[in-house]
């Protein structure tokens, strides 16, 4: 077999051997394992039938990395039906192969998006109608939490679709209802959440702020709230979120008589999907919300840094 320097560098052959021939295994001998079988099937199809050959596999470089290449020939055969000649050239295709490999994880990420953020609109719809109120206020309700839900995917594209940072999901969620920057404190560690515990909290948040803005410290201009975060290490001896938001200000607070589908939607929001534990304190003083939850559920398959 003979081949030009490209040709054999390629294929890890020295290029003066390559120049005046050399056997076909020593240039097999860089195929990629996964594709050695597959290939020379097809080179044996070629061989026998007289036809082309067209096949992409990866060869093994020195370095130990691997190149994608398309190999494109025509095996001619002689008067007696034996091959003659295969006469073919090769193409370095690594970096369209890479791009369809990037292609299908957008599109395998973009799927699973679309499905988690369906699964959020109907959890959402399940617990704002759950207890049969008015059309109008369920409207009402229902568009405010989904307008919460868009401001989360906001932040979440912001961060390339890497999850977010927690300090930027929480402001987002809280400042459209806060006003003034002044009322709103926001303290703790860098924290980069998984997109589904970045929607998870958002979501629970807007919760917390709108009963804030109806009931609690954000319905008196004097009312402050309190967001403070940090990373603990828990009973289990692993690593946990603890979240704690604290309202002041406001008017005098009493326990429900009932547990609102709010509470309900930050408990199952938490809770469930970040297998976390979620307290409301009714303090007379101004609501009290503590979270937990383990810093592993938090970060998803994000790295931990620490």
């Amino acid at each position: 077999m003979f081949a030009d320097e490209r040709f054999a560098r390629l294929y890890n052959v020295d290029p003066e051997t390559a120049r005046t021939g050399a056997p076909v295994e020593l240039f097999l001998n860089s195929v990629h394992p996964d594709d050695s079988q597959r290939l020379n099937k097809a080179i044996q199809k070629a061989l026998m039938d007289g036809g082309d050959l067209a096949e992409e596999y990866r060869l093994i470089q020195a370095d130990g990395t691997a190149r994608w290449v398309l190999a494109r020939g025509h095996c001619f055969h002689d008067d007696h039906n034996q091959p003659l000649r295969f006469p073919g050239a090769v193409i370095d295709i690594t970096e369209r192969k890479e791009a369809e490999e990037h292609r299908k994880l957008l599109v395998n990420e973009l799927n699973h998006r679309v499905k988690n953020m369906l699964a959020s609109v109907q959890a959402i719809a399940n617990q704002t109608l759950r207890n049969g109120v008015s059309i109008a206020e369920g409207r009402a309700v229902f568009g405010d939490r989904l307008i919460a839900l868009s401001r989360a995917q906001d932040v979440l594209i912001g961060e390339l679709g890497a999850g977010a940072e927690i300090a930027s999901v929480i402001k987002t969620a809280i400042e459209p209802l806060a006003g003034d920057a002044e009322r709103l404190r926001i303290d703790g560690p860098g924290v980069q959440l998984s997109p589904r515990a970045a929607l998870s909290l958002s979501m629970a948040v807007h919760e917390l702020c709108t009963n804030a803005a109806k009931y609690g410290a954000l319905s008196k201009p004097e009312g402050h709230v309190d967001v403070r975060w940090s990373l603990d290490m828990g009973e289990d001896g692993e690593r946990h979120l603890s979240l704690r938001w604290t309202e002041t200000g406001g008017p005098t607070v009493s326990p429900p008589q009932r547990k609102g589908f709010g509470s309900r939607l930050i408990e199952h929001a938490l809770a469930t999907e970040l297998n976390g534990a979620v307290s409301l304190d009714y303090a007379r003083a101004g609501l009290v919300c503590t979270i937990e939850a383990p810093l592993k559920a938090v970060i998803g398959d994000l790295p931990l840094d620490g």
